[in-house]
């Protein structure tokens, strides 16, 4: 996970691979350095939020626009914590980064897993016939009440292209 720890003048303490990786400099160029990752146009917005979590209060998921090394603009999601020394004060904040990009398709991808968990669920119980097809338009699955009215074969494969059932199951 790409992390980053600033200090309260934005100065980077750490710097990870992952967040090289993601966007370009290696911890030798940012370490000590301010951090290179804030455009011009979202200096405000970075302080804003700095400011914020050193005052104690952090934040999960905040939608951000940074910079790669190569001045590409990317949107991340950032979510930040206060570092607090042993006298309970603030002393530096940490921030974990997500590209929206890899976000979005983690979302996704949960919810079709959830949608077709439903259809696993369905799919024995249903009383009226359904089949599943592949992006070539074969069977795959049919389920009993489909196979019962033999409006297709139960075989895998069997093509669908030009073919017509039996009727029954609304599959033709």
């Amino acid at each position: 996970m790409p992390t980053v720890i600033i200090s309260a003048d934005s100065t980077v303490l750490f710097w990870n691979a992952a967040a090289e990786n993601l966007l370009g400099w290696s911890s030798g160029e940012v370490l000590e350095h301010p951090l290179p990752t804030v455009p011009p146009d979202r200096m405000d917005e970075h302080i804003r939020l700095r400011d914020r979590t050193m005052d104690g209060e952090g934040f999960s998921q905040h939608r951000v626009m940074r910079l790669t090394k190569d001045g590409t603009p990317i949107e991340l999601s950032l979510s930040t914590w206060p570092i607090r020394g042993v006298d309970g004060h603030v002393a530096a904040l940490i921030g974990v980064i997500v590209s929206t990009g890899a976000e979005d398709l983690r979302f996704r991808q949960s919810l079709v897993n959830k949608q077709l968990a439903e259809l696993e669920r369905l799919y024995p119980t249903t009383p009226i016939g359904l089949g599943f097809l592949d992006t070539n338009l074969r069977y795959l699955r049919v389920n009993e009440p489909c196979a019962g009215q033999r409006c297709i074969h139960r075989s895998p494969h069997r093509q669908a292209r030009g073919w017509h059932g039996t009727g029954g199951c609304g599959i033709s």
